[in-house]
Protein backbone atom coordinates (compact mmCIF):
# COMPACT_ATOMS: atom_id res chain seq x y z
CA UNK A 1 0.00 0.00 0.00
CA UNK A 2 2.96 2.46 0.92
CA UNK A 3 3.53 2.97 -3.17
CA UNK A 4 -0.43 2.92 -4.34
CA UNK A 5 -1.47 5.29 -1.86
CA UNK A 6 -1.04 8.71 -0.79
CA UNK A 7 -3.15 10.69 2.16
CA UNK A 8 -3.57 14.12 1.75
CA UNK A 9 -4.94 16.73 4.72
CA UNK A 10 -5.26 20.36 4.46
CA UNK A 11 -5.61 22.00 7.99
CA UNK A 12 -5.65 25.75 9.42
CA UNK A 13 -5.93 27.43 12.41
CA UNK A 14 -8.80 29.84 11.16
CA UNK A 15 -10.74 31.20 8.74
CA UNK A 16 -12.53 34.30 8.02
CA UNK A 17 -16.29 34.58 6.85
CA UNK A 18 -16.54 35.64 3.64
CA UNK A 19 -20.70 35.59 3.51
CA UNK A 20 -24.05 36.17 5.51
CA UNK A 21 -24.56 37.65 8.87
CA UNK A 22 -21.04 36.95 9.93
CA UNK A 23 -19.10 38.25 6.81
CA UNK A 24 -15.71 39.10 8.15
CA UNK A 25 -15.79 37.31 11.65
CA UNK A 26 -12.64 35.36 12.12
CA UNK A 27 -13.35 31.66 13.09
CA UNK A 28 -10.57 30.21 14.77
CA UNK A 29 -9.91 26.70 15.17
CA UNK A 30 -9.74 26.10 19.15
CA UNK A 31 -7.56 23.46 19.14
CA UNK A 32 -4.83 25.14 17.06
CA UNK A 33 -2.17 25.56 17.77
CA UNK A 34 -2.49 22.08 19.63
CA UNK A 35 -1.92 19.32 16.77
CA UNK A 36 -4.71 17.34 18.28
CA UNK A 37 -7.27 17.46 15.98
CA UNK A 38 -5.03 16.04 13.42
CA UNK A 39 -3.32 13.41 15.04
CA UNK A 40 -6.59 11.96 16.30
CA UNK A 41 -7.21 11.45 12.72
CA UNK A 42 -4.34 10.09 12.05
CA UNK A 43 -4.85 7.81 14.82
CA UNK A 44 -8.04 6.73 13.83
CA UNK A 45 -6.35 5.98 10.20
CA UNK A 46 -3.50 3.68 11.60
CA UNK A 47 -6.04 1.67 13.67
CA UNK A 48 -9.02 0.98 11.26
CA UNK A 49 -7.17 0.87 7.96
CA UNK A 50 -3.95 -0.81 6.58
CA UNK A 51 -2.49 2.70 5.42
CA UNK A 52 0.05 3.30 8.29
CA UNK A 53 3.25 4.02 6.38
CA UNK A 54 1.67 5.69 2.94
CA UNK A 55 3.14 8.94 2.33
CA UNK A 56 0.56 11.56 4.56
CA UNK A 57 1.43 14.80 3.74
CA UNK A 58 -0.21 17.81 5.74
CA UNK A 59 -1.25 21.71 4.44
CA UNK A 60 -1.25 24.47 6.39
CA UNK A 61 -3.44 27.52 5.12
CA UNK A 62 -0.71 30.14 5.85
CA UNK A 63 -1.56 33.49 5.96
CA UNK A 64 1.26 34.55 7.66
CA UNK A 65 -0.03 34.87 11.17
CA UNK A 66 2.05 34.03 14.10
CA UNK A 67 -0.69 31.40 14.99
CA UNK A 68 -0.01 29.77 11.63
CA UNK A 69 3.81 29.72 12.11
CA UNK A 70 3.41 28.46 15.52
CA UNK A 71 0.53 25.74 14.64
CA UNK A 72 3.48 24.73 11.51
CA UNK A 73 6.21 24.11 13.68
CA UNK A 74 4.13 22.01 16.09
CA UNK A 75 2.89 19.84 13.14
CA UNK A 76 6.42 19.81 11.90
CA UNK A 77 7.30 18.18 15.31
CA UNK A 78 5.10 15.17 14.69
CA UNK A 79 7.52 13.92 12.44
CA UNK A 80 9.81 12.97 15.36
CA UNK A 81 7.09 12.38 17.99
CA UNK A 82 5.94 9.19 18.84
CA UNK A 83 2.36 8.67 19.46
CA UNK A 84 1.58 6.70 22.71
CA UNK A 85 2.11 3.27 21.28
CA UNK A 86 5.23 4.27 20.72
CA UNK A 87 4.98 4.18 17.53
CA UNK A 88 6.47 7.04 15.06
CA UNK A 89 4.08 8.85 12.46
CA UNK A 90 5.15 6.82 9.62
CA UNK A 91 6.25 8.93 6.13
CA UNK A 92 4.71 12.39 7.35
CA UNK A 93 5.14 15.37 5.32
CA UNK A 94 4.26 18.91 6.46
CA UNK A 95 4.23 21.40 4.19
CA UNK A 96 2.60 25.28 4.06
CA UNK A 97 0.75 27.25 1.60
CA UNK A 98 1.76 31.19 2.05
CA UNK A 99 -1.07 33.63 1.74
CA UNK A 100 -1.16 37.54 1.35
CA UNK A 101 -4.98 37.39 1.30
CA UNK A 102 -7.25 35.61 4.33
CA UNK A 103 -9.96 34.90 1.74
CA UNK A 104 -10.65 31.55 2.76
CA UNK A 105 -12.30 30.99 -1.14
CA UNK A 106 -8.81 31.86 -2.40
CA UNK A 107 -6.71 30.34 0.04
CA UNK A 108 -8.30 26.30 0.98
CA UNK A 109 -8.46 26.34 -2.80
CA UNK A 110 -5.08 27.04 -3.93
CA UNK A 111 -3.78 24.41 -0.85
CA UNK A 112 -6.11 22.04 -1.61
CA UNK A 113 -5.14 21.87 -5.25
CA UNK A 114 -1.59 22.27 -3.79
CA UNK A 115 -1.85 18.96 -2.25
CA UNK A 116 -3.12 17.04 -4.83
CA UNK A 117 -0.70 18.00 -7.42
CA UNK A 118 1.70 16.69 -5.02
CA UNK A 119 0.43 13.18 -5.27
CA UNK A 120 2.50 10.53 -7.20
CA UNK A 121 0.68 7.59 -6.61
CA UNK A 122 -2.23 5.74 -8.70
CA UNK A 123 -4.66 6.58 -5.94
CA UNK A 124 -5.10 9.55 -2.68
CA UNK A 125 -7.03 9.60 -0.10
CA UNK A 126 -8.26 12.51 0.85
CA UNK A 127 -8.29 13.68 4.53
CA UNK A 128 -9.67 16.54 6.01
CA UNK A 129 -8.39 17.86 9.09
CA UNK A 130 -10.87 17.27 11.19
CA UNK A 131 -12.30 13.43 10.73
CA UNK A 132 -11.69 10.38 11.82
CA UNK A 133 -12.54 6.66 11.15
CA UNK A 134 -14.88 4.96 13.50
CA UNK A 135 -15.34 1.42 12.05
CA UNK A 136 -12.81 -1.22 9.78
CA UNK A 137 -12.31 0.12 6.78
CA UNK A 138 -10.88 -2.98 3.76
CA UNK A 139 -8.69 -0.37 1.91
CA UNK A 140 -6.68 -2.86 0.44
CA UNK A 141 -9.75 -4.40 -0.96
CA UNK A 142 -10.83 -0.99 -2.23
CA UNK A 143 -7.63 -0.58 -3.80
CA UNK A 144 -7.96 -3.86 -5.30
CA UNK A 145 -11.19 -3.39 -6.65
CA UNK A 146 -10.15 0.06 -8.24
CA UNK A 147 -7.23 -1.61 -9.70
CA UNK A 148 -9.54 -4.20 -11.51
CA UNK A 149 -12.13 -2.01 -12.39
CA UNK A 150 -10.92 1.29 -14.07
CA UNK A 151 -14.70 3.02 -13.95
CA UNK A 152 -14.52 3.51 -10.34
CA UNK A 153 -13.35 6.72 -9.53
CA UNK A 154 -14.01 7.88 -6.18
CA UNK A 155 -15.25 5.64 -2.72
CA UNK A 156 -16.27 7.93 0.10
CA UNK A 157 -16.88 6.72 3.63
CA UNK A 158 -19.82 8.17 4.41
CA UNK A 159 -20.85 9.77 7.50
CA UNK A 160 -24.37 8.78 7.91
CA UNK A 161 -25.93 5.58 7.17
CA UNK A 162 -25.71 4.55 3.55
CA UNK A 163 -29.43 5.54 2.34
CA UNK A 164 -31.88 7.05 0.12
CA UNK A 165 -32.19 10.34 1.05
CA UNK A 166 -32.01 14.18 -0.32
CA UNK A 167 -28.23 13.83 -1.07
CA UNK A 168 -28.22 10.36 -2.02
CA UNK A 169 -31.83 10.22 -4.39
CA UNK A 170 -29.99 7.71 -6.43
CA UNK A 171 -28.09 4.96 -4.81
CA UNK A 172 -27.94 1.64 -6.52
CA UNK A 173 -25.31 -1.05 -6.16
CA UNK A 174 -22.57 -1.91 -8.35
CA UNK A 175 -23.56 -5.70 -9.89
CA UNK A 176 -20.33 -5.44 -11.72
CA UNK A 177 -18.23 -5.37 -8.45
CA UNK A 178 -18.82 -8.71 -6.32
CA UNK A 179 -15.89 -8.42 -4.58
CA UNK A 180 -17.12 -5.41 -3.00
CA UNK A 181 -20.02 -3.68 -1.66
CA UNK A 182 -20.63 -0.38 -3.56
CA UNK A 183 -22.73 1.87 -4.34
CA UNK A 184 -23.54 4.39 -6.95
CA UNK A 185 -23.77 7.72 -5.82
CA UNK A 186 -25.16 11.05 -7.26
CA UNK A 187 -23.25 13.29 -4.66
CA UNK A 188 -19.76 14.27 -4.91
CA UNK A 189 -18.25 15.20 -1.56
CA UNK A 190 -15.05 17.13 0.03
CA UNK A 191 -15.82 14.42 2.63
CA UNK A 192 -12.93 11.13 3.42
CA UNK A 193 -12.86 9.66 0.25
CA UNK A 194 -10.21 7.80 -1.69
CA UNK A 195 -9.71 9.09 -5.60
CA UNK A 196 -8.07 7.67 -8.63
CA UNK A 197 -5.37 10.34 -9.38
CA UNK A 198 -5.17 10.30 -13.09
CA UNK A 199 -8.86 10.99 -13.08
CA UNK A 200 -8.58 13.80 -11.06
CA UNK A 201 -5.21 15.25 -12.92
CA UNK A 202 -7.04 14.64 -15.88
CA UNK A 203 -10.27 15.73 -15.73
CA UNK A 204 -11.97 16.22 -12.37
CA UNK A 205 -8.90 19.27 -11.37
CA UNK A 206 -9.65 21.27 -14.30
CA UNK A 207 -13.52 21.36 -13.41
CA UNK A 208 -11.77 24.20 -10.13
CA UNK A 209 -13.68 27.22 -10.92
CA UNK A 210 -11.14 30.26 -10.83
CA UNK A 211 -11.34 31.57 -7.03
CA UNK A 212 -12.64 33.33 -4.96
CA UNK A 213 -15.79 31.70 -6.60
CA UNK A 214 -16.11 28.81 -4.22
CA UNK A 215 -14.42 26.16 -2.69
CA UNK A 216 -12.94 23.02 -4.63
CA UNK A 217 -15.70 20.47 -3.44
CA UNK A 218 -18.84 23.02 -4.48
CA UNK A 219 -16.72 23.55 -8.29
CA UNK A 220 -16.90 19.51 -8.42
CA UNK A 221 -20.42 18.79 -6.91
CA UNK A 222 -22.26 21.43 -9.15
CA UNK A 223 -20.29 19.91 -12.61
CA UNK A 224 -21.87 16.45 -11.47
CA UNK A 225 -25.24 18.16 -10.68
CA UNK A 226 -24.76 19.25 -14.25
CA UNK A 227 -24.33 16.39 -15.85
CA UNK A 228 -26.99 14.34 -14.06
CA UNK A 229 -29.29 17.15 -15.18
CA UNK A 230 -28.03 16.92 -18.83
CA UNK A 231 -26.93 13.16 -19.32
CA UNK A 232 -29.22 11.96 -17.24
CA UNK A 233 -28.52 9.50 -13.97
CA UNK A 234 -27.26 6.20 -16.73
CA UNK A 235 -25.32 8.26 -18.55
CA UNK A 236 -23.32 10.15 -15.93
CA UNK A 237 -23.01 8.16 -13.53
CA UNK A 238 -20.96 5.60 -15.76
CA UNK A 239 -19.11 9.06 -16.49
CA UNK A 240 -18.66 9.81 -13.55
CA UNK A 241 -17.87 6.89 -11.48
CA UNK A 242 -18.69 8.04 -7.71
CA UNK A 243 -19.18 5.57 -5.26
CA UNK A 244 -20.39 4.69 -1.40
CA UNK A 245 -18.37 2.60 0.36
CA UNK A 246 -20.34 -0.71 1.94
CA UNK A 247 -23.91 -1.99 1.38
CA UNK A 248 -27.65 -0.18 1.47
CA UNK A 249 -27.96 0.36 5.01
CA UNK A 250 -24.06 0.18 6.51
CA UNK A 251 -22.60 3.12 8.04
CA UNK A 252 -21.42 5.22 9.39
CA UNK A 253 -17.66 4.55 8.68
CA UNK A 254 -16.35 8.29 9.17
CA UNK A 255 -16.93 11.00 12.12
CA UNK A 256 -16.97 14.50 11.70
CA UNK A 257 -15.05 15.68 14.47
CA UNK A 258 -15.51 19.61 13.57
CA UNK A 259 -12.70 21.54 14.08
CA UNK A 260 -15.01 24.56 14.57
CA UNK A 261 -15.99 22.65 18.00
CA UNK A 262 -12.92 20.50 19.09
CA UNK A 263 -11.00 21.46 21.93
CA UNK A 264 -8.80 18.20 22.20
Amino acid sequence: MKNRVTIITPTHSFKIETSGKFSGYVNTVPSAPSTALVTKGIDSIYKYTNLKGCRHVIGIDHKGQQIDEVYYNNLKGLIDTVDVQSTRYENLEVIKSLNETTDPKITATKLFLLLRDMVETDYFLMWEHDWEFISEIDMEGVIKVMDKYEFINYVRFGAGKNEKNNLHFHLEREERVPEMPLLRSPSWSGNPHMCRTSTWKHWWKKLVYPTPYCYVEHSLGENYEFNLKNMGWDRAKKAWGVYLYGEEGEGPFVKHTDGNSYIG
